[in-house]
């Protein structure tokens, strides 16, 4: 991620790009592997304000790459290295880079988020690939179950049971 890919003020990241790491040689930048991996997608105000709170502390690296090392451009194994070490510390073993997209995905699914944004969002070529892998029961699911059945099921205020009522015949 660099500093010229976020769009602070329409809060918003384009992905147009990847760091690509040949076996034998430094990391750049590269074209996504597929034309899905071409999108922009919406960054929630708290990413926002990280991010600028994360620019604000350690600056851009060369070109103004977010996540670097002394200014450089991270390949994948360096990048691993970091994030196994904190996740570690965080007392979280286990959790892979790849979580972050599933827990982001399946918050938004769960939070009402059409399948259709969700989707191109990920870089998806058919929502149906994102719902068979993201699509799953969030603990806050039930109390919206419960919440939607009382809305359509409840019984109505006396007035508006006699005007249906009245329709009717």
């Amino acid at each position: 991620m660099t500093l010229d890919r976020i769009d602070f003020l329409r809060r918003e990241l384009r992905v147009d790009r990847q760091v690509v790491t040949p076996s034998a040689g430094v990391p750049a930048f590269g074209p996504p592997k597929t034309n899905g991996g071409y999108r922009m997608f919406p960054l929630a105000d708290v990413v926002v304000e990280q991010l600028a709170e994360h620019v604000r502390q350690y600056g851009t690296g060369v070109d103004g790459v977010l996540l670097h090392r002394d200014g450089v451009l991270m390949g994948r194994n360096r990048f691993g290295d970091l994030w196994r070490a904190t996740v570690g510390r965080a007392g979280l073993p286990g959790v892979r880079m790849h979580d972050l997209r599933h827990t982001y995905a399946s918050t938004m699914l769960s939070q009402g988020v059409s399948i259709a944004a969700v989707a191109g969002w990920l870089g998806h070529d058919s929502p149906a690939t994102t719902l068979k892998v993201y699509a799953h029961f969030m603990p806050e699911d039930a109390d919206r179950g419960r919440v939607a059945i009382d809305r359509a099921w409840s019984r109505k205020p006396v007035e508006d049971y006699l005007r249906t009522a009245t329709h009717q015949n």
